[in-house]
Formats: structure tokens, sequence, C-alpha cells
């Protein structure tokens, strides 16, 4: 590739950077994926459906207010007891 150039990156610099994704990624929903939520939510007719969807809404709550992963428990699509 003609007229590329390598340029080097810290390690380290690249370690912080997935860190810092992996986090965000596991403590902050999209504000469209939560208004989703709301509106199915809110549109919901079926009360046990309901009351799961208001479930996730207090989930996501506590997570936004003390800073946990939106799904506590889970690791590599495993559930950890």
């Amino acid at each position: 590739m003609a007229g590329m150039s390598i340029r080097e990156v810290n390690a380290t610099a690249i370690t912080d950077a997935v860190e810092e994704l992996c986090i965000r990624a596991n403590t902050q929903l999209p504000p469209d994926v939560k208004q989703a939520l709301d509106n199915a939510h809110a549109a919901e007719p079926w009360p046990l459906a309901r009351q799961t969807l208001e479930l996730l809404q207090q989930n996501l709550c506590v997570a936004a207010e003390k800073d946990l992963p939106i799904l506590p428990g889970y690791r590599h699509g495993l559930r950890v007891h």
C-alpha cells in the first residue's frame, strides 16, 4: 500500500480505550433503546409482560444511579451465581 505509513500506538492507550468502551457498553443504554422500552411498557396490554418491562426499567434506573452494569451477573453470555 503505497503512501501509507505505520504509526506506533502505546499499548496502554489501547488497553485504556478498550476498558472505557467496555464499561460504557455495560453501564449506558442508548437513548433510543430506552425510549423503545418506555414505549413498549406504555403500550403493553398483558400484565405479566408489562410487569417484566417495568422491572427492566427499574433495573436501568438503579444501574444508572449506582454506576453498575445494566445486567449484573452476566459474563461472556453465562449467568454468574
